[in-house]
């Protein structure tokens, strides 16, 4: 798969502006890795010079990645910003009950499982009495509590 067809497969999960813009990027899960997110040092793509790849699941960067794009970690306002932007009121259609971290999670399983399905109504009490239906799946449940990111250790450091 060329780099072209890998950046159009991704998801925008949502924009954020506070001085900066940032995009933020639901993905398909890697072979050997968790499932994550990633936060550009830009609004676009193209733009873009660098990248943090996020686990969904705990306060952690994860290394490596298909976008061609050099890693790095996030400074405390780029954190801080993240987070605020997570536990906000999802402004996109049909989500409007949901925060962008639930949206995040939407956006993640549809890349990953089925994108069909309606992702909003997968709780984790139906992941876990329909287990079959995601055998061999990595499947966020909507209700999964955010890592507290706040207790990142910031750094400028970038990696390749």
């Amino acid at each position: 798969m060329s780099e072209e067809e890998d950046i159009e497969r991704e998801v925008i999960i949502g924009w954020i502006e506070d001085r900066e813009a940032y995009a933020i990027r639901a993905d398909k899960i890697l072979e050997g890795k968790e499932p994550y997110f990633k936060f550009y040092d830009s609004d676009e793509l193209e733009t873009s010079e660098h990248v943090a790849r996020i686990s969904f699941t705990r306060v952690e960067y994860i290394e490596g990645g298909e976008d061609g794009l050099p890693g790095f970690k996030l400074n405390k306002k780029q954190v801080k910003i993240m987070v605020e932007f997570f536990e906000s009121e999802c402004r996109e259609e049909n989500y409007r009950e949901c925060t962008y971290w639930q949206y995040g999670i939407v956006q993640y399983n549809k890349e990953n499982v089925d994108a069909s399905r309606d992702w909003k109504e997968v709780t984790k009490k139906y992941l876990e009495e329909h287990p079959e239906e995601f055998e061999g799946s990595v499947v966020l449940p909507i209700d999964l509590e955010m890592p507290d990111y706040l207790k990142f250790q910031i750094s400028r450091q970038h990696w390749r």
